[in-house]
């Protein structure tokens, strides 16, 4: 019997078969842990971004912010939230002369709530140390969510940038940041004319003469005090001064409980408003805010149109001190 068992074992190894089948299991282990050698990080992609970008083609992330959003109905019904970056980039002309100056520079970006939870968990799959946080829901979005949901995306990326360079500084981070093509669409639709009054507005192009604002900035004993105290450069109207006056609130505020107005000053493209506006809150609320100040022309008889407006991440601010500061109107409509 020995021999026989010993007989049909010699007859295997000599079967075409069993090598084979020998052969298919070794080439599929080989494939297998090559492929695997091969992989990428997990978490170093996203699914809407198929690139990956980096400081050296992007620029430093020093903060972002969300300051708004916007409601779409194509698909279907979602929200946008659009995110006010700061970074850091060094110009073509700058490496060319190997200077090592870098230059400060604004974009505006825009995600959906999903992209945001995307990035978040792929953050910490990369960083699972890190600790980060991002509530997610699967309710309907609608305005009183998109609301909620600009605090909690602020609370998240306050947090994110007071991690490690490691983590600030990854090509992941700097990938969600980067310009995608949904940006440059919405960007450029928002600096198309809106209608008939926006190609009547009149500029100085100079770089020196573009519109600006004082706002100067206190909190004391329980209150933010907005003092706006003068414009300058504003646009003509249809070859005349504008009658400007200012107008604030807290964004995100959906019922505009927060909304203040100043006085009118009538043919006036320097004028000197010297409007005080009071918010009796929580600091900590007040963290949480962006303070929108805006500039209006009013056309006494037709509808009043707005000449330029500045957002204030209220976040960033240095309480423990009063803050007066020229700001450019980054919009002007």
């Amino acid at each position: 019997s020995i021999a026989h068992f010993t007989g049909l074992i010699v007859d295997s190894l000599n079967s075409t078969w069993t090598t084979l089948n020998f052969l298919i299991h070794t080439f599929a282990q080989t494939t297998s842990s090559s492929s695997s050698s091969n992989t990428m990080p997990i978490g170093t992609t996203l699914s809407f971004i198929p690139k990956t970008y980096t400081i050296a083609t992007d620029g430093k992330i020093k903060s972002a912010h969300v300051v708004s959003y916007d409601k779409r109905t194509h698909p279907t019904k979602h929200y946008l939230y659009k995110l006010k970056v700061e970074r850091e980039v060094i110009s073509d002309a700058m490496m060319i002369n190997h200077q090592n100056t870098k230059r400060s520079c604004t974009t505006y970006h825009y995600r959906t709530y999903n992209e945001f939870y995307e990035f978040f968990e792929r953050l910490n799959k990369q960083f699972p140390l890190i600790g980060l946080e991002l509530k997610f829901s699967r309710q309907t979005e609608d305005k009183m969510v998109a609301q909620r949901r600009v605090s909690d995306i602020n609370d998240f990326l306050e947090n994110l940038f007071r991690l490690t360079l490691e983590v600030v500084d990854s090509d992941l981070v700097i990938t969600f940041f980067h310009m995608i093509q949904q940006d440059q669409q919405v960007n450029d639709s928002k600096e198309k004319p809106s209608d008939e009054f926006s190609s009547r507005l009149s500029y100085d192009a100079s770089p020196n003469n573009q519109p600006k604002i004082r706002v100067q900035l206190k909190y004391d004993s329980g209150k933010l005090f907005v003092m706006v105290r003068y414009a300058n450069s504003l646009p003509l109207i249809n070859g005349s001064d504008p009658n400007p006056y200012c107008k604030c609130y807290l964004f995100p505020d959906e019922c505009k409980s927060t909304k203040r107005k100043g006085k009118t000053i009538m043919n006036s493209r320097n004028p000197i408003f010297n409007d005080t506006f009071t918010y009796e809150m929580d600091l900590s609320e007040i963290q949480k805010c962006v303070l929108r100040v805006s500039v209006w022309n009013n056309a006494l008889t037709v509808g009043n149109h707005v000449l330029g407006e500045v957002d204030i991440v209220l976040s960033q601010i240095d309480w423990s001190k009063e803050n007066a500061k020229d700001y450019t109107f980054f919009s002007i409509d």
